[in-house]
């Protein structure tokens, strides 16, 4: 019998054929095929208490090759966390490229919106406070509050294998990625931190360097899953120094095996490391993913 995730993906949907905001949760049914990309609502629940709010999530699939009704066994998944940009614009990202190269390797991906971000339902939750006073823990937490959503959800479908999850996030997505593993979420096997951090204001500047580097601390104290982190040389949001700092921080109170690799880039703001540079990271996550025996 084939399961009931796996019965819809004949309906592969078109990104951008929502309404203002999603209305339900699961697939979008009524959008038009477009390959292996999907559209998905996620309900937002908090300590298993859901609250009526869904997340916009765009969610891709691996080559034919690789589903479960030919391989016999559930997908690994990637959830994949966006950035917080400066202003206050907060659109849909979607991943697409990067996304494709974890399907090339055989995940499944899902890129959940976080609440005030793109088309999802709820307010805005990961302000800091006060520029001089940042409380980055509770900040990077409520991050960590909507991919712990994604992942509660995901580990129920059928599709999905639930002991084999990656948590992978690009700036405010990578800190709220570590935030997230230091709640010890069930079925995660690892995260890949990408530049992750808060409170840059502009290029070389940040609210609260040492808040930053304790809240990095904070979440190595309970983290046991292994991790790896990307930062660049020429990040203009956290340079070498401040993140060479967190990952200190992290790996000094935190049991598990991680690893930071500071990489040169192209020239430009290696903040964008994630989005514009792939085959510069692409070696490092191969070798990292290896390791880990994933997928």
């Amino acid at each position: 019998m084939i399961p009931r995730c796996l019965a819809v993906l004949s309906l592969l949907l078109a990104a951008g054929c929502l309404p203002h905001q999603v209305d339900r949760a699961g697939p979008d049914l009524s959008a038009a095929p477009s390959g292996a990309e999907q559209k998905w609502g996620i309900p937002f629940a908090k300590d298993g208490v859901a609250n009526g709010q869904i997340l916009e999530a765009t969610f891709y699939l691996p080559q034919t090759a690789y589903l479960p009704e030919i391989t016999g066994r559930p997908l690994p998944l990637v959830i994949l966390s966006h950035g917080s940009p400066r202003g206050q614009a907060r659109p849909t990202i979607l991943y697409r490229e990067q996304a494709k190269w974890f399907t090339d390797r055989g995940f499944a991906v899902v890129v959940p919106m976080r609440r005030g971000y793109g088309r999802s339902h709820g307010s805005w939750s990961e302000g800091y406070g006060a520029c001089g006073n940042a409380d980055y823990t509770r900040a990077g937490l409520a991050t960590a509050d909507d991919i712990l959503a994604t992942l509660a959800y995901f580990r129920d479908q059928s599709l999905i294998d639930p002991d084999r999850i990656l948590l992978v996030g690009q700036s405010a997505g990578g800190f709220g990625s570590v935030a997230a593993a230091s709640r010890k979420p069930a079925g995660v096997r690892g995260v890949i931190n990408f530049a992750g951090g808060r409170g840059s204001q502009s290029s070389g500047s940040n609210c609260s360097p040492d808040a930053l580097v304790a809240a990095m601390e904070s979440y190595g104290r309970t983290t046991d899953l292994p991790s790896l982190w990307i930062y660049t040389r020429t990040d203009r949001y956290f340079g070498p120094a401040l993140s060479g700092r967190m990952y200190q921080a992290f790996d000094r109170a935190s049991p598990s095996s991680s690893d930071y690799r500071l990489l040169d880039t192209t020239p430009g703001d290696g903040h964008s490391l994630f989005t514009r540079d792939i085959p510069a990271w692409s070696p490092v996550v191969q070798d990292w993913l290896t390791r880990q025996g994933l997928p």
